[in-house]
């Protein structure tokens, strides 16, 4: 398989990635190019308080393990 990627850049900025390929499944990764030293001052703790609400999991799936089994 050859890597032909192909980017979108959408209206609200976030640049898409897409590699299609003749295949059942799908994968997908989210990127944030963000972290403590890109925070400013008012923004401290925002992506440790982001990355807990993404991480944390849900009611059906509290737990990495859990999801791992559906």
């Amino acid at each position: 398989m050859k890597f032909e990627p192909q980017l979108h850049k959408l209206p609200n900025g976030l640049t898409v990635i897409l590699d299609p390929m003749d295949l059942e499944t799908v994968h997908f990764k989210v990127l944030f190019c963000t972290g403590s030293r890109d925070e400013k001052p008012n923004e401290y703790g925002l992506t440790h308080f982001c990355e807990h609400m993404l991480c944390k999991g849900t009611p059906r799936f509290p737990d990495r393990k859990s999801a791992e089994e559906y």
